[in-house]
């Protein structure tokens, strides 16, 4: 009997020790912090007490390992963690580490219903790891879960922001982009004068409607949080077909006209004279950079800036034909191209057309070239310009006769299709926002209109109809359109790029001749005015404020060998 007594004394000891081993060694980690997700703190109490004969009934199991399910941003400085429930959980430990760290203990959620966690008070741009543990609770004691060792990973977002400052154009697009942009934000724009500038309330694309500054809001919000800038905007005009170096963010336009205006200076053809600069703000300080008067028939047209260098088409009296040349800006270093009689520059490329019928492009400073377009038999290039984005070709055809269209095409050759065809001559002259404009001419009738087309040649709208059978040059500096017939009394008019205000800006008593020009310089107008006195041809270039008064004749001088000279 008393040896039945000292085993049951004996078994009751030993099964009490058991516990108090048991609770010493959950209570390592029951505090919350000593816990730490790579140690083994939970033992099974089913197995430890199969012959359980204590009075202390230790009634708990392991709990399951949650389920980690996702971890989203909840702000932009913030994380949102979520699980799968545990059943018979009483709560959940989060922990967190970095990519090279330790786990660590960051909070402890005391009920088991719960199944997301945000923690907040993040760094931007940092990566962050994530697991949890569930818990039960026995009497004051705690027993852990395992977890996923892998855990689940993010990277918050770095900060949003946008420029402090941005200069767009009129009739021009151009997009005001977030930095640090994430896939949840939303975001909006607000202009503070619509009348300077509009903007896409969500897409960020800025358009200027006339020269100025105003304030572009910008809102982004990133979950809960919400971020708010300002950015200046500054309104210019932008000098189409002319500005040759003028590089846009949506677009570079680059044509050869008679005039073009680089820094301080335009610069100017004078057909058999040679080239000419004078100063872009009053006109003064005429001066021959480049003469060829001597060289009898020859003749220069066409110019262009880009770069420290002037790019013009020079013809020989000779059956040498039409070659595109280059010079500095001060006359010196001349450099001859390539033989071609059409061509433009824009995206640090020169497009031009070759003897073979063929369209060539050939990176400036580079001499060797790549063809992206041979020319169809009966077609002919009559005049080309790239927009940076697009490049576009006036074109007419032997078959069928008289027939005229416009090409339009990616500036490395591909995606070629036609936008306009008419059996009426188009000669693309402008192209301003995303609209371009164009005379064609009715033969039969002798007429010109004045038309605008998309880039894509939707949307076709006359603008004016003039009784004029030729013209002598166009320009527009995105508010107005400014053209020179050509016609007794070859009036300079203007009209606005919607069809409205056609005005007569400045009168001419005398005829003029085709291949003269007008071109935008500034803030001023350049033209070409040739005519006949007494059977004589004389060349005049003018420089005359927008609305039409002179400011300054730049050159007056004769051509002897008759009209035809260009």
């Amino acid at each position: 009997m008393r040896l039945i007594k000292y085993l049951m004394l004996r078994a009751k000891w030993c099964g009490i020790a058991v516990i108090l081993s048991l609770a010493m060694s959950i209570s390592a980690s029951a505090d919350g912090t000593g816990g730490a997700a790579g140690q083994t703190t939970s033992v099974s109490t089913e197995e430890v007490l199969v012959e359980e004969t204590s009075p202390v009934k230790l009634a708990v199991g392991i709990p399951a390992a949650p389920s980690l399910r996702k971890l989203t941003v909840a702000s932009g400085t913030s994380l949102r963690l979520t699980w799968g429930k545990v059943s018979g959980a009483s709560g959940y430990t989060i922990y967190r580490k970095n990519s090279s760290g330790k786990w660590e203990w960051i909070k402890t959620i005391a009920s088991g219903n719960t199944t997301s966690y945000t923690d907040t008070g993040l760094q931007y741009g940092k990566k962050y790891i994530y697991t949890v543990k569930a818990y039960r609770v026995s009497g004051d004691k705690r027993v852990y879960s395992s977890y996923d060792k892998s855990g689940l990973t993010a990277v918050l977002p770095k900060k949003p922001g946008v420029k402090a400052s941005l200069t767009a154009y009129k009739s021009k697009t151009v997009v005001l982009s977030v930095t640090n942009r994430a896939s949840m934000d939303t975001i909006s724009y607000k202009s503070s004068d619509t009348s300077i500038a509009t903007v896409g309330s969500s897409s960020g694309k800025v358009v200027g409607k006339k020269t100025g500054t105003c304030t572009i809001t910008t809102t982004v919000k990133r979950g809960s949080s919400k971020y708010t800038s300002k950015t200046k905007v500054t309104v210019k005009t932008v000098k189409l077909g002319n500005s040759a170096n003028n590089k846009l963010a949506s677009a570079a336009m680059v044509t050869g006209g008679f005039a073009v205006t680089s820094g301080d200076y335009t610069y100017f053809t004078a057909a058999e004279r040679g080239i000419y600069r004078v100063k872009t703000s009053d006109g003064s300080g005429s001066k021959c950079i480049y003469d060829i008067y001597k060289k009898k028939g020859d003749r220069v047209k066409s110019i262009s800036a880009y770069g420290d260098y002037l790019y013009f088409i020079y013809t020989y009296n000779s059956e040498k034909g039409s070659y595109l040349l280059r010079i500095k800006k001060d006359g010196s270093s001349k450099k001859t191209i390539c033989k071609t009689g059409e061509y433009c520059i824009a995206n640090d490329y020169l497009y031009y057309i070759y003897d073979d019928g063929s369209i060539y492009r050939q990176k400036i400073g580079n001499t060797s070239a790549e063809k992206i377009m041979t020319i169809p038999d009966q077609n002919y290039v009559n005049s080309m310009f790239c927009d940076g984005v697009r490049l576009y070709l006036n074109m007419s055809t032997d078959s069928p006769e008289h027939s005229y269209f416009v090409y339009c095409m990616n500036p490395s050759g591909s995606g070629g299709k036609k936008i306009i065809a008419s059996k009426n001559y188009a000669l693309m002259f402008g192209m301003t926002g995303n609209k371009i404009f164009y005379f064609t001419r009715n033969i039969s009738k002798e007429t010109l209109a004045l038309q605008t087309c998309s880039y894509d040649g939707s949307g076709k709208k006359t603008i004016v109809v003039l009784n004029n059978y030729q013209y002598n040059g166009f320009a527009t500096d995105g508010d107005y359109i400014y053209f020179y017939p050509t016609s007794e009394n070859a009036n300079i008019e203007r009209i606005a790029v919607d069809g409205t205000g056609r005005k007569t800006i400045l009168k001419n008593n005398h005829y003029c001749y085709n291949f003269t020009g007008i071109n935008i310089a500034g803030n001023h107008l350049m033209f070409s005015d040739n005519y006949w006195v007494n059977g004589q041809c004389y060349i005049d270039i003018k420089m005359l404020s927008m609305s039409g008064k002179l400011i300054k004749q730049v050159l007056k001088t004769e051509i002897a060998r008759g009209w035809d000279y260009y």
